[in-house]
């Protein structure tokens, strides 16, 4: 269980970052709420590709 512990600390920050742009473009970028929704979208289908 210790060698999965390095790559769960190197994939949960990037999972955080990527669902938290959507919520900074609201905030700083004055997005629309679909605007918002689509990059959730895209941040969902580019993890099924992977």
């Amino acid at each position: 269980m210790s060698s999965s512990q390095p790559a769960i600390r190197t994939t949960f920050p990037l999972i955080l970052v990527v669902n938290l742009l959507p919520v900074a473009g609201v905030v700083f970028l004055e997005w629309r709420v679909y605007e918002a929704t689509f990059a959730y979208w895209v941040a969902i289908g580019f993890c099924i590709l992977l």
